[in-house]
This record gives structure tokens, sequence and C-alpha cells, in this order.
């Protein structure tokens, strides 16, 4: 009985950091959501021998692992363009949001940082998104994705660098 109150707060705590890191490497609702329980479905199976301390880093890299693979198998299945969704859906300031001309801004700012978190590197992407989309911490990183914690520094600086490089370079063209 305990362990089932335990898993029920795990989902809790975790669900929403697990589907928006489902949702930004995927970039489709149902295949967040698919992940997502996916995730959740392998934590039940696992929640006895994970320790309750790692249970975060540990959901981190198994969502992280199950986006992986769910994008291999779509890139083996079929060569279709996913179209890129709005991040608004998570902003909660839904007043200014319903304004049309925020609307449109709000759009157009979000797909220039779509588009240039999709021109980072796959190795320094997940990183950057973790730390900055889901709030980890350096050593949450670096525990859910196996690496050492300078590494996972490095690669969220080269992120931010080769972003800033990409929309400053994106605000001169347009300007």
């Amino acid at each position: 009985m305990f362990e089932k109150v335990r898993y029920q707060k795990c989902v809790m705590d975790y669900k929403d950091r697990v589907y928006r890191y489902a949702y930004f490497t995927l970039r489709s609702e149902s295949d967040a959501e698919d992940a997502t329980q996916e995730v959740f479905v392998k934590l039940w199976n696992k929640f006895n021998t994970i320790n309750p301390l790692k249970v975060k880093s540990w959901l981190m890299r198994t969502t992280h692992n199950q986006c992986i693979d769910m994008i291999r198998k779509r890139k083996r299945t079929t060569d279709r363009h996913v179209e890129i969704e709005d991040y608004q859906a998570f902003d909660g300031d839904y007043t200014t949001r319903d304004n049309p001309r925020n609307k449109v801004e709000n759009k157009s700012l979000g797909q220039r940082i779509q588009k240039a978190v999709d021109k980072l590197p796959e190795k320094l992407r997940p990183i950057f998104l973790m730390y900055e989309m889901q709030g980890l911490k350096y050593r949450e990183i670096a525990d859910a994705l196996d690496m050492p914690i300078n590494t996972v520094k490095v690669h969220i600086m080269r992120a931010r660098k080769m972003l800033q490089q990409e929309l400053k370079y994106e605000k001169e063209f347009t300007s």
C-alpha cells in the first residue's frame, strides 16, 4: 500500500516535467503523451529497485531514452515532417496571450526560438532543454545522462552561445 502511495506521489510530482521534455523533444502532443505514459509504466515496473533519492534523474534519463527510441522508430517508419507547435500552451498568462497582436508576436518569437533550438547539435539540445526548460540542476542532468558534471556545464554554455549567435544573426537579418 505504501509503495502505491509513493508511486502516485512521483507521478503527480513529475508528470508535467516528463511531458514537457517529451513534448519539446518530439514536438507532438500525442507522441509526448505516449512517451509520458511509457515512462511511468516503466517506473511502475521498476519502482522497488530505484533509489528514492534518484527518481527524478531516473525519470529524466528514461524520458530522454524513450524520446530517442520514438524518434528512431519514426525515422524508420516514415519520413514525415512533424509540424512545430507553439509552446504558448504552457504559458500561464492567458489575458495577454488572447490579444491578437500578442498572439502573433509571441508565436513569431516562439517559432524563431524553436528554430534556433532545432539547429543546436544533437549532443547539446537535450542538455539545454533539461536545464532551461525543465529547470534541472547540473548534477541532475549529469546523473540522467550519465556524464560528468563539467561536460554538462560546457554543453550548456556552448548551446547558449550558439543560440545567441543564431538569434543575433536572425535579428540583424530581419531588421
